[in-house]
């Protein structure tokens, strides 16, 4: 069985920089910092920097995995519109290189609005590998211009699948 992971316990941990971390050696955290930045031999016992860019892409990445997590997904929905566009904003920044995907019909994803669904497609992480795919979306040109524009926008996908999805709008679809 899957163990759900508390929304509130996600939430916190998008908090959490590589670069505030302790641990119960200091030489061990100056070690790590310093590994990270791509210091070694006889930079590794250097005082490491306080930011750095390479603090700022592992806590990208590492946002952006967590807000993968279906429970935190959908917690964000429930929260308001600025917590699911942060959330947006994270997912698209992980480095991720797995599948995705998003069956319209059931879960957090069956609840979304048009805009949401839109906006959600729109932030989809480039650099996935795997596989895209959509299944029973049924959405107007707003969302499937965002799938499109997104689709454009791809490093590298070797898969994309849309199943039983359809455009609708006024005149039905």
């Amino acid at each position: 069985m899957r163990e759900v992971i508390p929304y509130a316990l996600i939430k916190e941990s998008l908090a959490i920089k590589v670069e505030d971390v302790q641990a119960s050696e200091e030489s061990d955290r100056i070690h790590i910092l310093n590994t990270i930045i791509g210091n070694t031999k006889e930079q590794l016992n250097d005082n490491p920097p306080e930011t750095h860019n390479k603090y700022s892409a592992l806590n990208d990445s590492l946002g952006g995995k967590i807000c993968i997590v279906r429970s935190f997904t959908g917690g964000c929905l429930k929260e308001g519109e600025t917590e699911w566009i942060n959330m947006l904003v994270a997912m698209s920044k992980s480095t991720s290189k797995s599948k995705m995907e998003f069956d319209f019909r059931n879960g957090w994803v069956s609840e979304l609005t048009a805009v949401q669904a839109a906006q959600l497609m729109a932030h989809v992480p480039l650099n996935m590998e795997k596989r895209f795919y959509i299944s029973y979306a049924k959405y107007g040109v707003e969302f499937w211009d965002a799938v499109i524009e997104r689709i454009k926008q791809f490093n590298s996908l070797k898969t994309l699948t849309i199943f039983r999805s359809k455009v609708v709008g006024e005149e039905e679809g």
